[in-house]
């Protein structure tokens, strides 16, 4: 990094931002294999290949209509073992943790994003805007039109402030 500094020859700054990019990888990489005490959470679940590979499909795919059969057929595993080992690498169970992924994932739809509440429902497999809304409220103690409401007056505020 320090040769592409010094020289300063066409490209270097891609070389550096590629070189950044293995470091940080590396140090991330190294972090995480280095954290044997985290026997539990989501450090651990990335470990673990057949319960890190279930994990990844409910973060990249949330609104599928996964089921602990479905996850477990992602894992590799049979139903009962991929359940049990999942809560204990995990810590919650597969379907509370799939809720609590699809809550926050709604979150940031409904407050960043300006997606409304019947949009978020769908994107995320509910049968009903009013199942999701239930669901909502368990998870975070607001309902989501709170939310969506909140993030559109923090929206206004920093608009208003830039006028300034």
């Amino acid at each position: 990094m320090a040769d592409e500094v010094l020289r300063r020859r066409i490209g270097a700054a891609t070389v550096m931002t590629r070189l950044a990019d293995v470091v940080i990888t590396r140090v991330v990489r190294a972090w995480v294999e280095s954290r044997t005490e985290d026997t539990e959470g989501w450090l651990a679940a990335i470990r673990d290949p057949q319960i890190g590979r279930a994990l990844a499909a409910i973060h990249r795919r949330p609104g599928e209509p996964w089921s602990v059969e479905s996850l477990a057929d992602v894992a590799r595993m049979s139903r009962s073992i991929f359940s049990e080992r999942f809560a204990a690498v995990v810590g919650v169970p597969p379907a509370r943790c799939l809720a609590r992924w699809r809550m926050h994932v709604a979150s940031g739809w409904l407050r960043d994003d300006r997606v409304t509440v019947a949009e978020a429902a769908v994107r995320l497999g509910y049968d009903s805007e009013a199942a999701f809304s239930r669901a909502f409220k368990r998870f975070s103690g607001v309902p989501p039109s709170a939310l969506r409401r909140q993030g559109r007056d923090e929206g206004a505020r920093v608009a208003r402030a830039a006028d300034r």
